[in-house]
């Protein structure tokens, strides 16, 4: 058996001798340390190697514990890490290297270019506590609804060879949801909670419906559902126009819209569904 594997092996085996498992270090940068021990267990740290340690934290309700190091530390240094209950049990002193940010959120984050938004709920704490005091803009897909403006509408007409359909400007409203794709701005405050988000839409494809109705000489309503491709909030529509529609029309159009995403109306308006792991800038 290698002498490393042997170590941890007998370090395994005092710990449990003591009736005390290691912490579950999430995340241990220059300046953060996140893990998880047990319920209202105190966690001592020790980065010089001298006792008593240099930090003591208790973890709170869901286990859950967080400290930071002023001074920093350095990548590559050290430190030990050890759990003590209410009864005074401690258990073994465990080694734990210093990373870089860069390194912890690798260890973290899903090892896929594009991840759930909604992955290992302890391994996202850890990486938002990363980026606290920051602005982070991400990749990221939404799921979304948005209002609908139509404003040309391009009607197929049949039986006849001189010409394909018929433009026509009118008023209408309609309403969708569907997915967006762009750039997604956060900004966490001291404890890694989002205070400000904003969206910005690059493509979209979106599915709902439009409305119009006219009455007088050239009575008309339209109903009709549609699919849109949107390029950042104008959209380019096929539809399929249930109301009433002249003799030689087709019920097949296109139409040319403006879109008014929700979420300009009220940021928290939308589900991210997918992010880069990475982000693109932090400010």
């Amino acid at each position: 058996m290698k002498p490393l594997s042997l170590i941890a092996m007998l370090l395994c085996v005092a710990s449990l001798s003591f009736g005390q498992t290691l912490p579950d270090i999430k995340a241990l940068t220059t300046t953060l340390i996140v893990g998880s021990a047990g319920k209202k267990e105190k966690v001592h740290l020790e980065t010089n190697n001298t006792d008593p340690e240099d930090y003591s934290v208790t973890a709170d309700n869901e286990g859950n514990f967080t400290q930071a190091f002023n001074p920093p530390l350095t990548v590559g240094q050290y430190i030990l890490v050890w759990t003590e209950d209410s009864e005074g049990h401690l258990s073994t002193k465990f080694p734990f290297i210093v990373k870089s940010n860069d390194e912890a959120l690798k260890s973290i984050l899903a090892p896929t270019e594009f991840t759930a938004a909604k992955i290992n709920i302890e391994n996202l704490r850890a990486a938002n506590l990363l980026y606290a005091n920051q602005t982070v803009e991400y990749k990221a897909t939404i799921w979304n609804t948005n209002f609908s403006l139509p404003v040309v509408r391009f009607d197929f007409v049949s039986d006849n060879p001189l010409k394909k359909g018929n433009v026509a400007l009118f008023s209408s409203i309609g309403a969708g949801f569907g997915f967006s794709l762009g750039r997604w701005e956060v900004t966490r405050n001291n404890v890694g909670e989002i205070t400000n988000e904003s969206f910005s839409n690059s493509f979209s494809i979106h599915m709902g419906a439009i409305y119009a109705s006219t009455t007088g000489e050239n009575e008309r309503n339209v109903f009709a559902p549609i699919i849109n491709i949107g390029f950042s909030d104008v959209q380019i529509g096929l539809g399929y126009d249930f109301g009433t529609v002249a003799a030689n029309q087709k019920r097949t159009f296109l139409t040319f819209s403006y879109a008014i995403p929700l979420y300009k109306l009220t940021k928290t308006n939308y589900r991210v569904f997918l992010r880069t792991k990475n982000p693109i800038s932090v400010k």
